[in-house]
């Protein structure tokens, strides 16, 4: 049995579904306390949280980490993608008296493996 496997694709092998943007507006109180307002432009519901982990070698994270409650609304959009790649993010900070107020947007697209 062989030690290593090596599996070799190309972007060929990736059907592209398209792009998502995704939100998270925030404050942070004291450069400890965060509170969410809004994922994707909708008000943030206590009781309903959905995250997305991405996984790779290591874990993969959106910086900031609360990106990770937006990315729902990528599998939403796009549920047959087999592979999504971060692109680009954006963070605009306001600063409030003790807190500030973050806007955190990411692009992200998505991809499918060519059967």
């Amino acid at each position: 049995m062989p030690d290593v496997v090596w599996l070799k694709m190309t972007l060929d092998d990736y059907e592209f579904l398209g792009d998502v943007e995704i939100e998270v507006e925030f404050h942070r109180y004291f450069g400890v306390f965060k509170y969410v307002n809004t994922i994707n432009g909708e008000p943030v519901s206590i009781s309903n949280r959905n995250y997305v982990r991405l996984q790779g070698r290591t874990p993969i994270r959106l910086n900031p980490p609360v990106l990770d409650r937006a990315l729902y609304k990528a599998y939403q959009e796009y549920p047959e993608a087999d592979f999504l790649m971060p692109v680009m993010t954006t963070t605009e900070v306001q600063q409030l008296f003790l807190g500030r107020k973050v806007t955190a947007k990411a692009k992200i697209k998505m991809y499918k493996i060519k059967k």
